[in-house]
């Protein structure tokens, strides 16, 4: 009786096609699941932005980056944690205390011990699902995604703060702001109030390792902008904390073009930054805009338009592409 069954060179053939199948399958099962990630980090800047409007509906002023006294560096973020659904960690925080503690040589500058344990609260909302780095990339604070607009970076050198000369930064949540509707004078749908940014490798200096990851800061602030992976002030703790409202935790400045190959710039202080949104969508990242919509910026966006979109009352005439 013959006996029936495959060939060696048949189940090659099969093993091959299964193969080639699974070749031809695989990337269109990540993009799915990519479209899927940034659909859900669409859902997270528009829940802030319910968020932003019902903190306004309140107070009748945008959430500010740093309140201006000294170490109270509290974060727009923190602010509307009560309107994204953070009721309970909200009131866990002491506005009146600092945020976190600042030590420098041993000497305690600011004793924050009474806000430690909420300040390390992973909050979902603030994340994007597309960034992979840890959870928690420092044990002492709950990350974040998304920084509020500072501005273009235009303004004193992408400053926190208002200049000596009274220039204030142009966008919406700056140091002591108090931005109002009526302030945006280039209305609400063309001006941008938060944008997304890449989760660090963890730790502050540490040697270049990859420049999505890490940005530089230095006294020298432009001499250190222009840096290579051989110089000493590469740091990894941007986006470390949702709690702090100073460079590049929760704030940032729109002066370079989304996902660009020059990397993010602080002086040492973090009050001045030209930075760029940054995120693993492919092509381009998500922005939130004061009326509450939220849109994709390509990385080929005009840098003249985005540095528009960015500033509250540039007077610009521009048009999305």
């Amino acid at each position: 009786m013959k006996r029936q069954g495959f060939t060696l060179i048949e189940l090659l053939v099969v093993i091959a096609i299964i193969a080639i199948l699974i070749a031809l399958l695989l990337p269109a099962v990540q993009a799915a699941r990519e479209a899927a990630r940034r659909a859900q980090c669409t859902n997270h800047l528009h829940q802030l932005g319910i968020a932003v409007h019902n903190y306004y509906d309140v107070y009748s002023v945008f959430p500010m980056n740093r309140t201006g006294k000294r170490y109270h560096n509290w974060s727009a973020l923190s602010m509307i944690a009560p309107y994204v659904e953070q009721a309970n960690l909200y009131g866990r925080l002491d506005f009146s205390s600092y945020p976190y503690t600042v030590r420098r040589r041993g000497r305690v500058y600011a004793d924050g011990r009474v806000n430690a344990d909420a300040v390390r609260t992973v909050v979902p909302v603030f994340l994007c699902p597309s960034d992979a780095a840890p959870e928690r990339i420092n044990p002492n604070f709950g990350p974040t995604n998304y920084l509020f607009n500072v501005g273009s970076g235009l303004v004193d050198h992408g400053s926190i703060r208002v200049s000596r000369r009274g220039e204030h930064p142009d966008g919406i949540a700056y140091e002591a702001s108090s931005v109002r509707f009526a302030d945006i004078v280039d209305g609400s749908s063309n001006t941008i109030a938060i944008g997304e940014s890449i989760r660090g490798l963890g730790g502050r200096r540490r040697p270049y390792q990859d420049q999505k990851r890490q940005h530089i800061r230095s006294s020298s602030f432009f001499p250190a902008c222009n840096a290579g992976p051989s110089n000493n002030v590469w740091y990894a703790d941007r986006c470390e904390g949702w709690v702090k409202g100073s460079f590049p935790y929760a704030a940032m400045t729109f002066f370079y073009p989304p996902n660009a190959k020059r990397a993010d710039c602080l002086t040492g202080n973090a009050t001045r930054a030209l930075m760029a949104p940054r995120s693993f969508h492919p092509g381009g990242v998500n922005v939130l805009f004061c009326d509450g919509h939220t849109r994709f910026l390509s990385d080929s966006i005009d840098i003249d338009l985005l540095h528009a979109l960015a500033t509250r009352a540039g007077r610009e005439t521009a048009a999305m592409p």
